[in-house]
């Protein structure tokens, strides 16, 4: 309907191919996964949506309780992006006694800790200006 300046993520639960609107209305393919520490299931995961949709990337859009990103990345899960969710309540002052807990749900110190570690991630203030 004219938009032209959108980008379009569709994301993939798994078997719902008959679901895809098609190539022409998405640009990113996601994948949402929690709780899933074993780095060769979510290479599994990546590996069958890179193989699905070859001409797009392809993306963690949703995770928690997964392996490290290192460790995903070693064993070939090499996600466009990753989001993942955490205890907003229990790490929104990086300051609080609680930040530190290492009992989040989704995403704790450590895994935040070995994210930043990798040279293959970048932060906002990395990318170049696109004005």
């Amino acid at each position: 309907r004219g938009l032209d300046n959108l980008i379009w993520i569709w994301t993939s639960e798994g078997n719902d191919k008959d679901w895809y609107p098609g190539d022409e209305c998405v640009d990113i393919i996601g994948r949402d996964i929690y709780n899933q520490k074993d780095s060769d299931v979510l290479k599994f995961e990546y590996q069958r949506l890179t193989a699905d949709y070859p001409d797009k990337i392809v993306i963690l859009s949703e995770c928690g309780g997964v392996s490290t990103i290192s460790a995903q990345w070693s064993a070939g899960a090499k996600w466009g992006y990753f989001m993942p969710w955490y205890d907003y309540e229990r790490t929104k002052d990086v300051s609080d006694e609680a930040f530190l807990e290492t009992k989040h749900n989704f995403a704790d110190k450590a895994w935040w800790q070995d994210v930043w570690k990798q040279e293959f991630v970048i932060s906002r203030d990395e990318l170049p200006s696109m004005k």
